[in-house]
């Protein structure tokens, strides 16, 4: 594939920022975080959340600019409507039991507080607390549904099919790996959680020839901690295990958990 000289700048910049500078920046960004709320800061999550509304959609803008270069973005950065096996009619049997499988968690979360800390803990500062930092993380949790998708999935499998013309089997493999990377602040464990779910995503990305598909399903799994966190303030069992309703001295149980 041709590309003017400024989108192939433009395709390795991008590049490099995803490989190195987004990990670092989660890690940094997290660690100012929980030291933020650890001084009881109470805006420190919601400048978090703006935050990452901000970066994710200035990606969207350089993959626009990068697009306006390509000869059909549509095809090539999969933007249009889902086909292959997920525009069958066994696709959206696949798809309805995805969501009915993530409504079911959501309820089983629900009923058990304790499981849903435990769920939570390797990113319990992240997590809202507040009505309006629920209404801001929905907002992150759909721009991390879109955002990440464009990035992850659109992105690196142009780049690494048309760039470096490699198979689809390694820009899957290659980019559910990046994925979890940048996930780095949720600790080994969360890498490893998440490069799964990438490859779950990119699966569907590579079935269906459309970004659409693991769009909603990001937004829809990053909307479940919503449910969790309502489930915690019900119970008024607390996500951190700073929070005083913690007795002194109680160890936090560690388990992976998907973050945006």
């Amino acid at each position: 594939m041709s590309l003017p000289l400024y989108a192939q700048l433009l395709a390795h910049l991008l590049f490099a920022y995803t490989l190195f500078a987004e990990p670092w920046l989660g890690v940094r960004a997290y660690a100012d975080l929980r030291a933020a709320a650890a001084r009881g800061d109470s805006g420190a999550r919601l400048r978090f959340y703006r935050s990452i509304l901000i970066i994710e959609w200035l990606w969207v803008l350089v993959i626009a600019a990068l697009a306006a270069g390509l000869e059909d973005p549509v095809a090539s950065l999969g933007l249009g409507a889902p086909g292959g096996i997920l525009g069958s009619r066994f696709g959206i049997l696949f798809l309805a039991g995805a969501f009915a499988g993530m409504a079911a968690g959501a309820v089983a979360v629900r009923r058990d507080p304790a499981f849903a800390a435990r769920q939570l803990e390797p990113i319990r500062d992240m997590v809202p607390a507040t009505a309006a930092e629920r209404r801001v993380f929905a907002a992150v949790s759909v721009t991390a549904g879109i955002c990440e998708e464009l990035l992850y999935r659109s992105f690196l499998f142009f780049y690494f099919t048309e760039i470096w013309a490699l198979p689809l089997a390694a820009a899957l493999v290659l980019s559910s790996v990046i994925f979890g990377v940048a996930h780095a602040y949720q600790g080994i464990r969360g890498i490893f959680a998440t490069g799964l779910v990438g490859l779950v995503f990119g699966g569907l990305y590579w079935a269906s020839g459309s970004v659409w598909p693991g769009v909603v399903l990001h937004a829809l799994m990053d909307l479940r901690m919503l449910a969790v966190a309502r489930a915690l303030d019900e119970a008024g069992a607390p996500a951190s295990p700073r929070d005083p309703a913690v007795p002194e001295g109680s160890a936090p149980v560690s388990d992976p958990a998907d973050g945006t």
